[in-house]
């Protein structure tokens, strides 16, 4: 089965157990809310414990992801283009509107 974003995640060399991996149970929570110097994305806000990913966008709606690893989380952080990294990995993730 080819899953879109295939392509990123193998140059990223992140794998599909690693994309679906929530074991953050021991880990110390943080929420914080980062801006972004994207076309695209205005802010992601993590939260480390519940492994969600909130994305707002510079249109003005925001979503957010569930079971989201924080290495997902980095890598965006990392990224040349954060909106087509964000393209090429959100099919992964269940999501749902805010606004």
């Amino acid at each position: 089965m080819k899953l879109r974003g295939d392509g990123i995640i193998g140059r990223l060399k992140i794998s599909r157990s690693l994309l679906a991996n929530n074991s953050n149970e021991h880990s110390p929570v943080l929420v914080k809310r980062i801006r972004l110097q994207s076309s695209a994305i205005e802010a992601v806000t993590y939260d480390d414990r519940m492994c969600t990913l909130v994305v707002k966008f510079r249109e003005g709606e925001s979503y957010r992801y569930f079971n989201v690893p924080e290495v997902v989380y980095q890598e965006l952080l990392k990224a040349d283009s954060v909106g087509a990294f964000w393209n090429g990995v959100k099919d992964y993730y269940r999501y749902e509107r805010l606004d």
